[in-house]
Formats: structure tokens, sequence, C-alpha cells
């Protein structure tokens, strides 16, 4: 008897730890309003689109140990801080280069992962149709990189990261309204971001919602693709920008050796700059647009933001979002866009 009633009540227990255990997946709307059901707790995952971006809001959410591929070869020299932050920067690789970050198939096959992430729709539906579960991350407006924080918290239950840095973020951009915000736009100083080998304009709407929200104007004119744009010289010297951010430090000394661009607005007046470099170019669809921003109002406007410390805030950056306290040696090296 008393057998029969501890069996009934392991029955009883075991029922309810199954009524009320959590369901093994859960279905998130990714970035391009698609559905994807996906595990309720994710242990790997491959950023196989846009590699270099999705790692950095990866690791701005301190969960860089999830991704289990490497960048592609050819971007290992540059995007030298992956390999500081990611412990997977030099495994294998799932993707070509950008901009079409072409999958391969065969090795997303053989690398265990639970998710994919990749930066357009068509590629996460390719995806999808092969069997593999994909999430799309988009840059879609000015607000997509606080969006992509928020998305990504959720995906990866890190919720409490992705709120702590929609507020750093919106706090950076009331500091600088709050010194520029009054300034009539005749008063704000001219700004274009620009590639000089080979000439063009990079990220065309992250730079100019990076000029704009950093208290500048963006002095190209005309309609512009939202990715990339390649110009003339003569457009770039009737453009005539009061500052030039530029892509590297190898561009920074052909704007002030190459006698092309001498006449210059910004080359006469020695207000070239390099655009920083971090887990990614700070120009681009990264966390890091938000130092970014903070960074670029003190290049636009050095006498208002004189108390501001460029080096201190991206030591306090990378220290309570990336989880690393970096040398002087590092920040100079991410500040000088090396």
């Amino acid at each position: 008897m008393f057998l029969r009633i501890s069996m009934f009540a392991l029955f009883l227990l075991l029922s309810v730890g199954q009524t009320y255990a959590a369901p093994p997946t859960r279905t998130i709307t990714d970035m391009a309003g698609r559905q994807v059901q996906v595990p309720r707790y994710i242990r790997r995952v491959v950023t196989a689109g846009g590699t270099p971006a999705i790692n950095a809001f990866i690791v701005a959410l301190g969960r860089a140990d999830l991704i289990v591929n490497g960048l592609p070869q050819p971007m290992r020299g540059r995007w030298k801080l992956q390999q500081l932050f990611v412990p997977a920067a030099n495994g294998p690789v799932v993707s070509g280069m950008g901009p079409s970050w072409t999958p391969d198939l065969e090795a997303l096959r053989a690398l265990p992962h639970d998710l994919v992430l990749v930066d357009n729709e068509q590629t996460a539906r390719m995806l999808e149709r092969r069997g593999f579960t994909a999430f799309c991350l988009l840059w879609k407006g000015p607000d997509s990189v606080p969006a992509t924080m928020q998305v990504l918290g959720d995906l990866l239950n890190r919720r409490d990261q992705a709120a702590a840095y929609e507020r750093y973020y919106r706090k950076n951009l009331e500091r600088v309204r709050a010194e520029v915000g009054a300034l009539p736009e005749t008063q704000r100083p001219r700004a274009l971001f620009c590639r000089l080998e080979p000439l063009s304009l990079p990220m065309v709407s992250t730079a100019r919602m990076l000029i704009e929200r950093s208290g500048g104007r963006y002095a190209a004119v005309g309609t512009l693709p939202a990715d990339h744009a390649t110009i003339s010289l003569e457009t770039l010297l009737v453009w005539n920008p009061d500052i030039l951010f530029v892509w590297s430090p190898e561009d920074l000394k052909r704007a002030y050796t190459d006698q092309r661009f001498a006449s210059l607005r910004a080359v006469k007046q020695r207000r070239v700059f390099a655009m920083p470099m971090g887990l990614h170019p700070w120009s681009n669809y990264t966390p890091e647009q938000a130092p970014g921003i903070l960074w670029m109002a003190k290049m636009l406007y050095p006498d208002r933001f004189h108390q501001m410390s460029p080096s201190e805030e991206t030591r306090a950056f990378y220290r309570q979002f990336c989880g690393k306290q970096l040398s002087c040696q590092q920040i100079s090296t991410i500040l000088q866009g090396s």
C-alpha cells in the first residue's frame, strides 16, 4: 500500500514538473519582421553576415563567449581588437567578405551552433530554406543601434545590459544637445566622412547620422545611396567640407601629402581626423557609435567640449559594456583609427 502511494506521489511530482517546465524554444521577431523560433537558452551563435559588426553587439552585451566562428582572414589585421574580446576570432570562417557576406553552407553545417545571425533578410530566408535557424539584424535608421541592442538583449537574455546601453546612448545625445542644440544651422561646421583611396563615401547613412547627432552639418549635397557612394575629386572639392573624417591613418596622411586635396578647407585648417577603429569602425553599424558621438562632437567643437576626454570616455565604454580595462596604448590605437 505504501509503495503504491509513494509511486502515485512521484507521478504527481513529475507531472507538476512537466506542467511548469519552461518550453525548450520561444518565438522572437527579428529586425526584418520574421517570426523565428529559437532555443530558450542560446549557447552557440554563428555570425555569418556582417560578422565584425554583429560580433561588436554581442561583445557589448557581455556574451562574446557565445560566438563560435572567426573573422574572414583578410579582416584579422585591422580588426585586431576583436581578437582581444572574442575568444573565437581566429576560429572557423563561415562566410565570405562584405558587402555580400556569402555564407559557406558546408562550413555552417560543420560547426555546431544554435543560431545563425546575419545582416540582411535575403540571406536569412535563404538559410531558413536550407534548414538553418537564421535571425536577421538590420540597419534601418538613426535608432538602429540601440534597437539592435534591445533585440539581441532579448534574444540572448541580456535585457538589463541592453537597457543600460540605451540609457548611456541617450545620455550622450543629451550631452551634445545641451552644448550645441541651440546653434543655428549656419553656425554648425560642415563635415564629411570620406575614403580617399579609392575616393568614396563609406556608410553614408550612418556617417550622416553621426555627424548630425554630433552637432554638425553633413557636407554632401544631393541624393546618395544608404551604403557606399563613389565620388569624383571635383565633387569633393565643390563640397569643400570644414572638417573631414577619413577612413584610416593612411587616409589621414594622404590628405596632408597628396596635392589633389591641398585646397580643401579642412586640409588647410588642419581639421582632418581618422575615424576611430575598435571592434568595428565607429562610423559603422556598431554599439561604438555611442562613444563615437561624443568623440565626433569634440572634433567638431573642441572649445565647447574642452573638458570631455575622449580617452576616458573610451576607457569607460569598453569597461562597462565589453568587460575589459584597456591600456593607454590600446585606447590610443582605437582613437587613432589604427
